[in-house]
């Protein structure tokens, strides 16, 4: 059940013994939605969780009605982001409890990895732009594949231009990989090794060009690193991005999601160092790696309310990077974007009333042929709790 506006509560006081309470009348609150609220509760340590927006401005995320009742749930806006409802919720996927947990688009659908101690699972939702059965559950709770429980649970899916989906999720030492055809089948698990170290985690997946898919991934030592999955499912050797990340357990999360510019196919690695600072490199077309360069001068949370993650986000429009982030002393979450040189603007507040814990989100052009903003959901500061849940957008223009 969902409350909605208008729903009426009546309240009935008793003492210690159960005796109703004597009073005049009975004490009464209405219900009122504010615009742009969606309630509910995030995913663990997610990866992209949309809003994905659909061919017709129709905008879906991914999250749980709340702390107390984990259960996977698709809402769906279809005014730009002022009112949400969940759509097909009779047909939920069965297992909840959503920790590490990632989607991705294509053709119609929002593929999604979700990764719980006894496993990892798909399941697949059909938005709008679907030819046959719109607004409705495709695949629900398909196991990929059974690694172990991993310290942090973890997950990232890429889709291919083919339809087939690149998985990686966590194992108890470390990161593995699996590959599902454009028939649905998915292979064996493919580990992802490279050296004796530290136990892999946090990973971040894009597609670029000719459909290779960027990896990053952390490792306890306190390192972050690059490679790439060939089309063909082969593994490139790591490169280290850097050696200067946090090394306490919550700070596995300590890559955003990678961006990926079309424009100049080059992808974007944004990583928080344990300092608290943003910093960026950048990957050419053979993968060579640019120097670092500071993106923020504002310490960036981490981990707030059990995320195991860096409270940031990253999105691609046209050859700019644009960034929205938390920072770690007020809540206050920012926005800042990159130049076509990779310099980055000063940052400007977007939310200063509020402790914001999670920050997602994706280019919406409100029914429009372009991305004309960043579209997000932020968590207004649960503290792991619900109901925090708000969808905000900076407009942008695109040079």
């Amino acid at each position: 059940m969902t409350n909605e506006p208008g729903d009426r509560f009546e309240f009935r006081l008793v003492d210690v013994k159960g005796r109703p309470l004597p009073a005049p009348a009975t004490p009464e609150v209405t219900a009122s939605v504010p615009p742009r609220l969606l309630g509910g509760t995030y995913p663990e340590t997610p990866g992209r969780l949309g809003p994905w927006e659909a061919s017709d401005g129709s905008l879906y995320f991914l999250m749980e009605p709340a702390e107390s009742y984990n259960k996977l749930m698709t809402v769906k806006s279809t005014d730009g982001g002022r009112t949400w409802r969940e759509v097909d919720g009779a047909h939920r996927p069965v297992a909840g409890d959503l920790e590490g947990f990632a989607s991705a688009v294509h053709d119609g659908t929002i593929y999604m990895l979700h990764q719980i101690d006894t496993g990892v699972l798909h399941h697949s939702f059909r938005t709008t732009d679907h030819p046959r059965t719109p607004d409705a559950w495709a695949v629900r709770d398909d196991t990929v594949a059974t690694p172990g429980a991993p310290p942090v649970q973890v997950a990232s899916v890429a889709a291919r231009s083919d339809g087939s989906l690149v998985g990686v999720y966590g194992g108890p030492e470390h990161l593995h990989y699996s590959i599902r055809s454009p028939e649905g089948t998915w292979g064996d698990r493919k580990p992802i090794s490279g050296g004796a170290g530290d136990a892999r985690s946090g990973p971040q997946l894009v597609r670029g060009a000719d459909d290779t898919v960027h990896l990053a991934y952390t490792r306890r030592d306190g390192t972050a690193w690059y490679r790439r999955i060939r089309p063909d499912g082969s593994l490139t050797s790591p490169q280290r991005v850097s050696s200067s990340l946090g090394t306490a357990v919550t700070d596995v999360g300590s890559v955003l999601p990678l961006v990926h510019l079309p424009e100049t196919n080059t992808t974007v690695l944004l990583y928080r160092r344990a300092g608290g600072t943003l910093w960026a490199r950048r990957a050419d077309a053979e993968g060579r790696l640019s120097p670092p360069v500071q993106v923020t001068e504002r310490a960036v949370a981490q981990s707030a309310a059990d995320s195991d993650q860096v409270g940031a986000d990253a999105v691609a429009l046209g050859s700019s990077v644009h960034i929205l982030f938390i920072e770690a002393q007020t809540g206050h979450l920012y926005h800042t974007r990159s130049d076509e040189r990779g310099s980055w603007a000063p940052a400007t507040v977007q939310v200063d009333s509020v402790d914001a814990q999670w920050v997602r989100g994706q280019p919406v052009s409100n029914g429009t042929s372009s991305p004309t903003a960043y579209g997000y959901v932020y968590d207004a500061g649960s503290n792991g709790g619900s109901g925090m849940n708000w969808y905000d957008e900076v407009p942008v223009r695109r040079r």
